[in-house]
């Protein structure tokens, strides 16, 4: 093993090398995405895809290593964004559009996507904006390469005050409850995938008071999926564990409640998947790696925090199978960090999406 010293620009030419070439890459840690990190990692590339993840023992003898100090994880997945989406994620029109695919609003071109790179998010899922009774159909995209990884990821649901209109019909919850029965009843198209379990739903629901009609709501008619936006999801863990629904967390800013940053460590003793989400670009994108170190001074365990915004958050999003850990057959999605990713002093030096460079520390 000869060890090269990893520049992102080494980095870089290394990871453009044809299909067939295989690229061996060493960190002093390497997050694996389960919890595990392992000291002075190897993590070997080739075609876009990880082929191997472990020790010393993959690289052939004689073989060039790029070797980085610092610490290396997959990319993190956000479970909520609009960025480059804009006026496409909401038809004021219509209150219903079951089989609206949101994947056609994805313009990969818009600037807002930059900002979500920069800080080590390669993978987001594009959710209609709130105020819609049923907004559509989500899809998870890399914004950095363009790619679609996953349409009709989610059918989405609003049983949060902003699906209600004194404009148009429902104007209330009684009144939105029975349409939606209504309408689950009827099934077909995509609210039928969703009745038979073939496709996850997204219910949007903030408040206790919501989160218990959206949870009686996925009981009645057996769906699958997950409760989006609730503050206080963890003082209901027990029946949302029942539900077998995971949460999608607004991510966590400045002037949390105590009571809203004890939702993640109470959703995990429960037994709750949950993750995060940026909703830029009215936040920040910052606040995903946010969310994760308010979560831990919340009570929440590291790897916990950290598989919330990697591994869980991709199965949520339904590609546990192409992103969210660093193994075998997945996309290489990587992310190199100055220090631990669960530190807010740790800084992004660079970022590759399918094994393309996207972002340079700050040079591009």
């Amino acid at each position: 093993m000869i060890p090269i010293p990893l520049t992102s620009l080494a980095l870089a030419c290394v990871l453009a090398a044809p299909a067939d070439h295989k690229t061996y890459l060493s960190a002093s840690h390497v997050h694996v995405g389960d919890g595990t990190i392992l000291e002075n990692g190897v993590v070997v590339v080739e075609g876009g895809k990880i082929t191997a993840v472990g020790g010393a023992d993959l690289v052939p003898d004689g073989h060039a290593v790029q070797k980085h100090e610092g610490h290396l994880s997959a990319g993190m997945v956000s479970l909520r964004d609009a960025a480059g989406v804009g006026a496409e994620g909401l038809d004021r029109t219509r209150n219903v559009m079951p089989d609206a695919d949101l994947a056609w609003a994805f313009d990969p071109k818009h600037p807002d996507w930059k900002r979500l790179t920069r800080e080590g998010v390669t993978s987001v899922v594009i959710v209609p904006r709130s105020g819609s009774l049923i907004g559509g159909l989500t899809a998870v995209v890399k914004p950095a390469t363009e790619n679609i990884v996953k349409r009709r990821s989610h059918l989405h649901v609003s049983l949060s005050s902003s699906g209600l209109s004194t404009l148009r019909y429902p104007t209330s919850y009684p009144s939105a409850i029975a349409e939606l029965d209504s309408l689950f009843g009827e099934g077909g198209g995509a609210i039928g995938a969703a009745k038979k379990g073939e496709l996850p739903v997204l219910i949007e629901a903030r408040g206790k008071a919501e989160v218990q009609r959206a949870v009686a709501f996925a009981k009645r008619h057996g769906l699958k999926g997950s409760l989006l936006g609730p503050s206080l999801a963890g003082e209901l863990a027990e029946s949302i564990k029942a539900s077998g629904l995971d949460v999608i967390l607004v991510g966590f800013g400045a002037g949390q409640t105590t009571r809203s940053l004890a939702s993640a460590s109470l959703l995990s003793a429960a037994g709750v998947s949950f993750g995060f989400t940026t909703e830029s670009p009215g936040r920040d994108p910052v606040t995903l790696r946010l969310s994760v170190a308010a979560a831990m001074r919340g009570g929440l365990d590291a790897a916990v925090a950290w598989r919330a915004v990697t591994a869980d958050a991709a199965r949520i999003a339904g590609v546990a199978d192409r992103v969210g850990t660093i193994a075998a057959g997945k996309d290489a999605d990587l992310v190199l960090w100055s220090g631990a990713p669960t530190e807010l002093a740790s800084r992004v030096e660079s970022v590759w999406v399918d094994g393309s460079h996207v972002y340079d520390g700050g040079k591009n």
